[in-house]
């Protein structure tokens, strides 16, 4: 994953730059296909704002935060990115789970003793 970050009207020392960087390199374990990870931290009079981009495979994932303290915007940011890529990880295992148990299910319905026979009886 290639991991940008950009710091607009913040001094960036690499102390932030680390603990951005850590916090990011986690989400692999949540999903694999992540191509580049775009971070921006911003600065507006007495408000932080932290913005995470990630690029996926066919869609993009987006999450803004403000807060007084830059850190807290991260932490606050990375989770809802955290809750975003669950929650699509939860919808394409279900999906691929559907269509296994549609290969399972639809041979067996075609069988000749599989439900014909109950409306034949009747």
């Amino acid at each position: 994953m290639e991991i940008s970050i950009t710091a607009r009207n913040i001094d960036m020392n690499d102390s932030l730059k680390q603990y951005v960087h850590k916090k990011i390199s986690k989400f692999n374990n949540i999903y694999k296909r992540i191509y580049k990870c775009d971070v921006v931290l911003d600065s507006e009079k007495e408000r932080k704002n932290a913005e995470i981009i990630l690029s996926l495979k066919r869609s993009k994932l987006v999450a803004k935060e403000s807060s007084i303290d830059i850190v807290a915007a991260v932490d606050i940011v990375v989770d809802k990115i955290k809750k975003q890529l669950r929650r699509m990880n939860g919808k394409i295992a279900s999906k691929r789970r559907k269509k296994i148990i549609k290969r399972i299910v639809d041979p067996v319905s075609n069988l000749p003793w599989f439900g014909n026979h109950i409306a034949e009886d009747q």
